[in-house]
């Protein structure tokens, strides 16, 4: 079974009403080297976009996903702001979004979704820290929260850092006044990367297991954001990391293991690294 990431972040924005991130790229950094970790994660490639264009990310999410086969596990994950509409549709915001346009700047909630709906790979991962993420449900098929507890394997699921009205902090505000990680990112790096996620002591981290620790974690931290999880058609539970051995410092920056790449501005460069923060978008 093949085990593929996509990591993306944004934190520079042309459109002045979005406010910069300061540390962007930090989360996905610092994550990329959990996963690619063969004593931890042991994904098979992680790529990492950062700062990149809405149509650049549609590329790459499509390709990502449409290449994969039956047996092999997707992980997705967004580190960027979250927008909502008038209608309270979530978009993920990119470098040249327009705010107030973000149908045709950004990349929307419906496209995501029917890419990893299309997606053949048996098991689905979709880690949302933004603010708003909690929208990402709306018009999704859900099972309930225990449906992957204690099985093998398959289902597509959706960790999200708040819920649909909420915003994703970072440290104990929205403001970007300091690179610190976010607060729903560190918890879970931590749980990973420690083996603390382990909660039923099998030394394999299921998705359902880090969920529940990163939703205590994220509640010790602050009572203003509560993460949200959902699952469409999952049968089996889906382990995204190994426990038992220490993983890298959660400081960790470049290739541990596996194969990365990623991108500024253009698909498939260099890695970058970046640090970012939480602020409001509207």
């Amino acid at each position: 079974m093949g085990r593929y990431a996509l990591l993306i972040a944004a934190g520079e924005y042309e459109d002045q009403t979005l406010a910069r991130l300061r540390a962007p790229g930090q989360d996905v950094d610092r994550l990329a080297a959990i996963l690619e970790a063969p004593e931890v994660g042991g994904f098979t490639s992680v790529t990492v976009l950062q700062d990149t264009a809405d149509y650049q990310l549609r590329m790459a999410i499509e390709e990502m996903l449409t290449e994969r086969l039956r047996d092999d596990l997707v992980l997705v994950y967004f580190s960027c702001h979250g927008i909502v509409d008038g209608q309270h549709r979530l978009y993920f915001a990119t470098t040249n979004t327009r705010h107030t346009r973000p149908a045709g700047t950004a990349v929307s909630r419906t496209f995501v979704n029917e890419q990893l709906e299309a997606c053949v790979a048996s098991a689905k991962v979709l880690i949302l820290d933004c603010c708003y993420s909690g929208a990402f449900a709306e018009g999704f098929k859900s099972a309930p929260k225990t449906a992957l507890e204690g099985q093998v394997g398959r289902g597509y699921v959706v960790l999200a850092a708040s819920d649909a009205y909420e915003y994703a902090y970072e440290a104990d505000s929205v403001t970007d006044a300091a690179p610190r990680a976010s607060v729903f990112t560190d918890v879970l790096i931590e749980g990973l990367s420690s083996g603390a996620a382990d909660l039923d002591g099998d030394r394999r981290i299921g998705v359902d297991e880090l969920f529940r620790y990163v939703q205590e974690g994220v509640r010790r931290r602050t009572a203003n954001q509560t993460p949200r999880f959902w699952a469409n058609d999952a049968e089996l539970n889906i382990y995204l990391a190994t426990a038992g051995q220490p993983g890298p410092a959660a400081t960790a920056t470049g290739t541990v293991g596996g194969a990365r790449t990623a991108s500024t501005g253009e698909v498939g460069l260099a890695v970058q690294s970046s640090n970012y923060n939480r602020s409001q978008v509207i």
